[in-house]
């Protein structure tokens, strides 16, 4: 049977220009199979032995569906419909660019040698602190656990340490120098900063600063005494500051270069007799038997009277004062001690008294003290007696005088550093030569944002001065600036990777006579961590066959037969296949029973993410340790591949088959790295050399720091596949932001609320992360056709786009043809990290308003 004649059934257009994201192979569909078998019923022919061609068919002239004729060629259309449409979905599936399945793409991929990625544990950093009743070095073993803070009902992930390390307690908070170096004392200087505090310090306080020039010589002027006008005390650093009435120095001496010691006297005194009556008001009995005790002229009439005195008044100048009261005249202590007007036992030898009588000053080192009684100027009781080193004794009276004593020494320290902690030097006061190679987490205040900031850098040397201060050789410097009040440093600190030890789990029994055999893990998903050996990720996993461990590789293929290899596979719902030999690629396993032990991690993806100080619980505490955080947030993690990822990067494998030779070449390794979702390779010149310039971010999209595991192996590893002529540098990226003024005619059947909403929801969607490119400027044009796109907008007027980091003048300014973002550069021998353009999501900074007809 045959049919002839003009209108011959043809089978649908299969014509496939490139780019077309599903091949069109099918011949028909149920409609056209159907309409084109119903078409050639009267046509059909049956060509006889003897006879001219006869058509049976053509009288047949029902076409109800319910005949039974049409409703054969209605299944046989719908079988055909069946097995054309899986024909082209087959054919779809074994094509890279067009595949919609997972499996078909998995295989394709392996086909290039390509291994899905299956994901990769965010990494970063623990820092601990040692408890103070650990006075010895502490062992933190590979494998401390630490939680993150729960946040909502997700379970918090537990990061471990990837290695042991010693932890100090002097390493919990390692003291960053607070001030500058001590300077010389100036003259006018009003207050000095001293180490140690005093809780009785007053105002009026006398205060004693001198220096190597006043011990060496007695007479020399080189010192100051004042008295406190204020005083605050910082108690966390243990230290005082202290202003004074009036500054140092005067027009005559200026003040100790060096203050070599600060006194700060707690006791004042005066001197023995200060309290004596008035002599002018005591009778003269008593005058004359003073001036007989004395001796002199009187001595001998004690029984003068009137006439006497009135004599020996006019025979002499007038007497105002008791006999022997000026310091000079009073035998029973010579000229170079005094007596105090009680006991004083806190008067010391060769300590420092002042005697002040509100115009005379003068320091004195004190070269013996002593307690006796002394009865004079009708004044009886005990005394001190301190025989003082110095000048100008005999300027000071007796009632006026104030004996400054019992001081308190303090040392002189430099002035508060308020300049912020930053680059490549830190200074900590005290010792610590041991800390070169540590790693040291940075933690505090932004001195130019005020938000809290944090880094991990690494100890490159560590040097004890001769002032017993410590300077810090760090790589990389410090990106941020931090208030030096604020900042914490500290050594305790450890690599860390997102996934938690499983207990040892038996995966089976070997059988020598299976070859291939696989066994699943029960946990999911498997850890996997940044390795620059594997750019897909280390696999967290040690297999153990009869007590010893097997080696894992990327296939069995091309493995020796005897070689104790295995591989894995992953399973679309995250669980992990472990496949073995079978006695030509790679080793079978031996016999025995359940002696396939696993020890793995599980844990991975962008849930290990966590922000700076949400890492802090303790699953198991280690002896001595006290508590642990993340000074940095954990960071460069990826779920597993999705389709669109493993249509990307599959290719890859074959593009640059092992080795990196053109930028191309770098910038696709680069993409398919475990942890990187977004790559940018160029060639920049350093000087007369030219480099391959890799940024990179994560892929989550945010910027990695410096130190961020995930770029120190993206680093470490092109060092391997690189070209050794060039030399590849690999930073992250500047985030910058665009904002606008536009406003927008909206049809009326919308409300404004909803306008809004959904366009600065196509504005986040069309400009985020995922859809714009490193160095990549954006223009007006492109702006106001998201914003037209959507719904129920009529026209959009765009009356400013600006970038959020530019001065008010250059945002006030009209729209550019095209906001411009920067490629990576270096200028002077300084490197500038490429620009990601994205739009602000600071909604003060997209201001749509509704315009009027």
């Amino acid at each position: 049977m045959k049919h002839e004649g003009c209108c011959e059934p043809t089978p649908d257009a299969r014509e496939n220009p490139p780019g077309l994201s599903a091949l069109r192979y099918r011949t028909g569909t149920w409609a056209t199979f159907r309409a084109a078998m119903v078409t050639q019923l009267p046509l059909e022919s049956v060509q006889p032995e003897n006879g001219p061609a006869k058509r049976p068919l053509a009288a047949l002239t029902a076409r109800d569906p319910s005949d039974p004729t049409i409703a054969l060629l209605d299944a046989t259309a719908c079988v055909l419909d069946v097995l054309t449409f899986y024909q082209e979905r087959q054919l779809n599936e074994v094509f890279l660019a067009t595949a919609r399945e997972r499996i078909s793409l998995v295989q394709i991929a392996r086909a290039l040698g390509y291994e899905p990625g299956p994901g990769l544990a965010a990494s970063g950093y623990l820092a601990f602190n040692v408890s103070p009743q650990a006075t010895e070095p502490l062992l933190v073993p590979v494998g401390t656990a630490v939680m993150a803070m729960p946040e909502g009902n997700t379970p918090p992930p537990v990061f471990e340490t990837d290695e042991g390390f010693e932890a100090r307690l002097e390493y919990n908070k390692l003291p960053v120098s607070r001030r500058l170096p001590r300077a010389d004392l100036k003259k006018g200087d009003h207050h000095l900063w001293v180490h140690g505090l005093t809780t009785r310090a007053q105002r009026g306080d006398g205060v004693l600063i001198y220096g190597t020039d006043r011990l060496g010589t007695p007479g020399s002027e080189r010192w100051e005494f004042r008295r406190i006008a204020a005083f605050e005390t910082d108690t966390a650093h243990d230290e005082t500051k202290l202003t004074f009435e009036r500054g140092l120095g005067d027009s005559y001496t200026a003040p100790p270069e060096r203050a070599l010691e600060v006194l700060l006297f707690r006791n004042r005194a005066s001197l023995f007799g200060h309290n004596a009556p008035d002599w002018k008001l005591q009778s003269d009995q008593t005058q004359l038997t003073a001036w007989w005790s004395a001796g002199g002229s009187m001595n001998g009439v004690p029984d003068a009277g009137v006439d006497g005195r009135t004599r020996l008044l006019s025979a002499t100048k007038p007497v105002v004062q008791w006999p022997k009261f000026e310091l000079a005249d009073d035998p029973a202590v010579g000229t170079s001690s005094v007596d105090l007007d009680r006991d004083y036992n806190g008067i010391l030898k060769n300590s420092w008294v002042t005697l002040t009588d509100g115009y005379n000053v003068e320091a004195y080192k004190v070269l013996q003290a002593s307690t006796r009684a002394r009865q004079d100027f009708t004044l009886t009781g005990k005394v001190t007696r301190i025989k003082l080193q110095g000048e100008n004794l005999s300027v000071f009276g007796r009632r006026a005088t104030t004996v400054w004593c019992e001081p308190d020494s303090f040392q002189h320290v430099g002035e508060p550093d308020l300049s912020p902690v930053t680059g490549a030097t830190l200074s900590l006061d005290g010792p610590y030569p041991e800390l070169t190679g540590r790693l040291l987490g940075v933690h505090g205040l932004d001195a130019l944002t005020e938000a809290p900031a944090g880094e991990v850098v690494r100890i490159v040397s560590a040097t004890v001065n001769a002032d017993g201060k410590t300077t810090l050789l760090v790589d990389p410097p410090l990106s941020s600036k931090y208030v030096r009040a604020e900042v914490v440093l500290n050594a305790n600190v450890t690599r860390a990777t997102h996934g938690q030890t499983a207990p040892d789990e038996v995966l089976g029994s070997g059988n020598a006579a299976q070859a291939f055999q696989r066994f699943v893990l029960k946990g999911k998903p498997l850890t996997h961590v940044p390795s620059a050996e594997e750019p897909g990720g280390q696999a967290a996993l040690t297999l153990r066959v009869g007590g010893a461990a097997w080696t894992r590789v990327p296939s069995l293929h091309g493995q020796p037969k005897d070689a104790l290899v295995y591989s894995l596979r992953y399973a679309s719902d995250g669980s992990t296949v472990v496949e073995l030999g079978d006695g030509e690629m790679g080793a079978r396993l031996p016999p025995g029973a359940e002696n396939v032990v696993a020890s793995y991690r599980t844990g991975l993806g962008l849930v290990g993410e966590v922000a700076r100080g949400r890492a802090s619980l303790l699953t198991r505490r280690p002896v001595g340790i006290d508590s642990a955080l993340n000074p940095t947030a954990f960071s460069g993690a990826a779920d597993p591949e999705s389709i669109a990822e493993i249509r990307s990067n599959a290719p890859n494998s074959v593009l640059t088959l092992g080795r990196l030779v053109s930028i191309q070449d770098y910038e696709d390794f680069a993409r398919s790295f475990a942890g990187i979702g977004k790559a940018l390779a160029v060639g920049i010149w350093a000087g007369q050399r030219r480099l391959v310039h890799l940024t990179v971010a994560s892929a989550s999209g945010k910027p990695l720091g410096p130190t961020d595991p995930v770029l120190v192996t993206l680093a470490e590893s092109l060092v391997q596949y690189q070209d050794p002529v060039h030399r590849a540098v690999v930073d992250s990226y500047e985030e910058r932001a665009f904002g606008l003024v536009a406003s927008l005619l909206i049809d009326p059947a919308y409300r404004w609320e909803d306008i809004d909403a959904a366009a600065r929801a196509a504005l986040f969607g069309a400009f985020d992360f995922s859809h714009r490119r490193f160095g990549q400027g954006v223009t007006p044009a492109e702006v106001v056709t998201v914003l037209q796109a959507v719904e129920g907008v009529l026209a959009v007027d765009l009356d400013k786009l600006y970038r959020t980091d530019l001065t008010l003048a250059a945002q006030a300014a009209p729209p550019q043809l095209l906001i411009e973002a920067s490629g990576p550069v270096t200028s002077g021998g300084l490197r500038t990290k490429a620009d990601l353009l994205l739009v602000s999501r600071n909604a003060a900074d997209i201001a749509l308003s509704r315009r009027s007809e």
